[in-house]
């Protein structure tokens, strides 16, 4: 089934948990291992504007279903971040944005020189880096999937589950619009079967989001 894009754009708001008791963490703490997994989740999401950033430079920006795709994907994760950092918050662990900027502005050269190798590369691969681009998202968003279900799974805090399967839901929507996308474009592609484009339909293809910061892993 296509993805709608109509319906979704229409459609699209941020995460909702204001009708979620967050004073029960105050009553049921979440242990410290479940506060540093979601301190990752959270700078993940918060960063999600870097990727934004190095995209909007290259052929995927040219195309109006991805462009429009992107804009409401980097505010559903961005809220996605509010969410857990409101959870943190709760538990004493403030999410700074002057603190978020400082981690991005130590890369320093690094930063800018990722966002313009990604823009020369797409430039030169043309239409098929968007067949790469959407391979990669899909992959991305099946294992934050994956990692909020199974955070999910392991805990049994009656607010933190119905939050992390809110998140997950939304998710589970990035999936079906990049997955849509790669299997079609891949299809669609003249490269050869050698081509590193047509390396991404193989199971188990590397993800990696290297222009961004490394996440925090821990609490502290």
């Amino acid at each position: 089934m296509a993805f709608d894009m109509d319906k979704y754009t229409k459609n699209s708001t941020g995460v909702q948990w204001a009708d979620l008791d967050f004073d029960a963490f105050e009553r049921d703490p979440l242990p410290e291992e479940t506060l540093r997994t979601l301190r990752y989740m959270c700078d993940i999401e918060y960063h999600t504007v870097c990727y934004l950033r190095d995209l909007l430079t290259t052929p995927s920006h040219d195309e109006p279903a991805v462009g429009a795709f992107m804009t409401m994907w980097n505010r559903e994760e961005f809220w996605h971040g509010e969410a857990l950092a409101a959870v943190l918050a709760r538990h004493g662990l403030g999410v700074d944005f002057d603190e978020l900027k400082a981690t991005r502005l130590k890369l320093g050269w690094r930063d800018r020189l990722g966002t313009v190798k990604q823009t020369v590369i797409g430039r030169l691969v043309g239409n098929d880096f968007i067949a790469v681009h959407m391979a990669w998202g899909a992959a991305n968003e099946w294992s934050a999937t994956a990692a909020y279900h199974r955070l999910a799974a392991l805990e049994s805090h009656p607010v933190l589950v119905p939050l992390l399967k809110r998140i997950a839901q939304q998710e589970t929507k990035h999936v079906a619009f990049y997955a849509s996308q790669a299997r079609d474009r891949l299809a669609a592609s003249r490269k050869p079967a050698s081509s590193p484009v047509w390396r991404w339909r193989r199971p188990g293809a590397p993800s990696a989001r290297a222009s961004c910061p490394r996440p925090r892993s821990r609490t502290s």
